[in-house]
């Protein structure tokens, strides 16, 4: 996975820049602990990439990595999955957990007094590139995904 510089150009308190013209507002402090390495998996984010792209721009040949703050909702009233957990990112819906993440995040939850209440955590949208083909055979093409900076079993603050 390439990361590019272009993306991730400086930080501040109140926003960071992202790319030329692009920014992504500063966010409060994550309730969910994290361990900095943003290897929680979420999973559907292909049939939310117009929704990523929206959030981290278009494709670029390096692609991007993104950090951000995602919005963890229960949605009881999934018509697949009552227990599903939604992943929002600037308040549009970029995927979900897993069913066995959902379930563990639910009972953490639970255990921790916060009931269904939204939770935050950090996020980095990762991937998104696109470029021409080494061989000029055609384009070389990577979805956007979204990782989430928490760790199992969840902890909140």
């Amino acid at each position: 996975i390439l990361f590019s510089a272009y993306f991730i150009v400086a930080r501040s308190r109140k926003s960071r820049r992202v790319a030329p013209g692009r920014t992504i507002e500063h966010r409060p402090t994550a309730s969910i602990r994290g361990n900095d390495l943003f290897d929680f998996e979420i999973v559907g984010e292909a049939s939310y990439q117009r929704a990523i792209s929206n959030i981290a721009g278009p494709k670029t040949e390096d692609g991007a990595w993104i950090e951000t703050i995602a919005t963890l909702r229960c949605e009881n009233t999934n018509a697949h999955d009552p227990k599903a957990v939604r992943v929002e990112i600037d308040r549009m819906v970029v995927g979900y957990l897993s069913r066995k993440d959902a379930r563990a995040y639910r009972a953490a939850l639970k255990a921790a007094g916060r009931g269904e209440a939204d939770q935050t955590a950090r996020a980095a949208i990762n991937g998104g590139w696109k470029r021409r083909d080494l061989d000029d055979e055609g384009i070389d093409e990577g979805l956007f995904g979204v990782k989430l900076d928490m760790i199992k079993p969840l902890e909140f603050r």
